[in-house]
């Protein structure tokens, strides 16, 4: 629980300066912040993610587990919760400010190709702390993130770009790594 409670107050404090950043300076943003934390647009861009986000989910849940699967080793409220704090929070600081910000002073692919490319080695961290506590370098598991990562990034950059709000690709985000968590482990 301890754990729960540290991940859950560190993503709050790594989001915050994003949050602060996007409202108090609104004007150095493409985006401003009205437009930005409106309702979610479901467009059809929208959709189309979640309905082949899910759909790659449960081809991983079949492909790795032989059929269903149902990881009850999370804890369900938990696991919500987690994944919801990781969408808001990696959102707001690589969509809500990172390109929303970039995009202003930039090309809209200048601005993906950065704040994926930072969103990617957001992922590394966790590997190269299991390899110097346990001499375990998951060489697969980076490269599989990685390249898992980037592609997520570019999706939510493009979600942020056609829907205008960033509830768009907080949903995305979300949905899919309570899924993935969820139904592959």
């Amino acid at each position: 629980m301890g754990q729960c409670i540290y991940g859950y107050i560190s993503r709050i404090l790594w989001g915050m300066p994003a949050v602060f950043m996007i409202v108090k300076y609104s004007e150095n943003v493409s985006i401003d912040k009205i437009k930005l934390f409106s309702y979610p647009k479901f467009d059809k861009t929208l959709v189309t993610v979640l309905i082949l986000s899910m759909c790659y989910v449960i081809v991983s849940m079949f492909w790795v587990h032989k059929g269903f699967f149902f990881n009850d080793d999370e804890i369900l409220g938990l696991v919500i919760i987690k994944f919801m704090l990781v969408g808001f929070v990696e959102e707001m600081v690589f969509r809500g400010w990172g390109y929303n910000a970039l995009v202003k002073n930039t090309t809209h692919i200048k601005a993906t190709f950065i704040t994926t490319i930072l969103f990617v080695i957001l992922h590394w961290p966790a590997y190269f702390i299991k390899f110097f506590r346990f001499g375990i370098f998951d060489f697969a598991g980076i490269i599989g993130q990685s390249i898992a990562a980037l592609i997520w990034g570019i999706i939510f950059c493009r979600l942020l770009q056609k829907g205008k709000s960033i509830w768009n690709p907080i949903i995305a985000h979300t949905l899919y790594d309570l899924a993935y968590a969820l139904l592959v482990g």
